[in-house]
């Protein structure tokens, strides 16, 4: 039987990065999420983490940033929306696949 702490699959999020300035869609991570970056064609980027505290605000660098592929976790959830991505003069070359998912807990 599942828990009924949770409910539908865990939302999922992503992005195939080709130049600056390409991020995934918001994702709201209530509990703690997942950043995973796939080097999908000779990725030379910086992708970073952004989070917007209420759907109000700009969006803000959470100090994280990614330039080769892996899976890291995303700690602190909060209920805010992340997304990720590569801004202006952060990418040089390549592709690469950015996703995000969160845990869907209420």
């Amino acid at each position: 039987m599942p828990d009924d702490k949770y409910f539908g699959p865990d939302p999922t999020v992503f992005k195939a990065v080709t130049a600056a300035n390409q991020f995934t869609d918001a994702l709201t991570i209530r509990e703690k999420g997942h950043i995973i970056i796939e080097n999908t064609s000779s990725m030379s980027m910086t992708v970073v983490l952004q989070v917007r505290p209420n759907k109000s605000a700009d969006w803000v660098d959470t100090g994280d940033e990614y330039t080769s592929e892996g899976l890291w976790v995303i700690p602190y959830g909060g209920g805010h929306e992340y997304r990720g991505g590569v801004k202006t003069g952060g990418y040089t070359s390549g592709t690469c696949k950015v996703t995000l998912s969160g845990r869907n807990k209420i």
